[in-house]
């Protein structure tokens, strides 16, 4: 058996030869027609989802189990082992923007960001901003202490974000057809969604004190 992470090779290979394949991974969830899905879907989209990786048995990963075959965020056990506080900064992790567009639009805003970008080869702060370069040990710790998070609409850190009891902020890549499906869901649960780095929404979002809550057990060992 081949157990495949939405992965074109492998799949192709099996459909072709009739192996025995099954699909698990969180782009497997948004092939549900259960799931939330975006306004608008080109074509391209959905031929893109269908064809890429072709498998018949898919399981999947989510915001939320919108079906018995669709299971709750894995938690990486760093994360798990983490006890959140909350002191008054936000952790960005906008790798779309460059550091100079983050600190102009995050200017005169009534908090402390902590931006990791690949652009910030040295530490360095920016009014507001402490710009961080990328490494993963200060990255957990921040994420630890802060009191939101403001990120791309990917899948890992999101969860993890909502698994601390974090504030959560999310600005989809334009044109990527994961981010837009994921802030669907994220908006459907409440969480503030962007198209774009707005200062005014971000404000809005940083005085408004209400979160998103969730339960993401541990149960990798009853899904395999």
């Amino acid at each position: 058996i081949i157990i495949n992470d939405f992965e074109p090779i492998t799949a192709w290979a099996c459909k072709l030869r009739g192996g025995n394949i099954v699909s698990l991974s969180h782009q497997s969830s948004i092939a549900f027609e259960e799931t939330p899905k975006p306004n608008e879907i080109n074509f391209l989209g959905k031929f893109f989802l269908k064809y890429y990786a072709p498998i018949k048995e898919k399981f999947g990963f989510h915001f939320q189990s919108y079906l018995p075959k669709i299971f709750t965020p894995v938690i990486r056990e760093k994360i798990r082992q983490l006890h959140p506080t909350m002191e008054d900064k936000v952790v960005v992790y906008l790798p779309a923007y460059s550091n100079e567009n983050i600190a102009q639009v995050l200017e005169g805003l009534p908090t402390n960001f902590k931006v990791f970008n690949i652009e910030s080869k040295t530490a360095f702060q920016k009014g507001n901003c402490d710009f961080i370069p990328i490494d993963e040990k200060v990255f957990l710790q921040e994420l630890r202490t802060c009191k939101g998070v403001l990120c791309g609409a990917g899948f890992e850190l999101p969860s993890e974000s909502l698994f601390l009891q974090k504030k959560l902020f999310v600005i989809p890549i334009k044109k990527q057809l994961e981010q837009e499906y994921n802030a669907k869901a994220l908006e459907e649960m409440g969480v503030a969604v962007a198209h774009e780095l707005n200062a005014e929404k971000i404000k809005n979002w940083l005085l408004d004190e209400r979160k998103v809550l969730v339960t993401y057990p541990n149960q990798n060992e009853e899904i395999m």
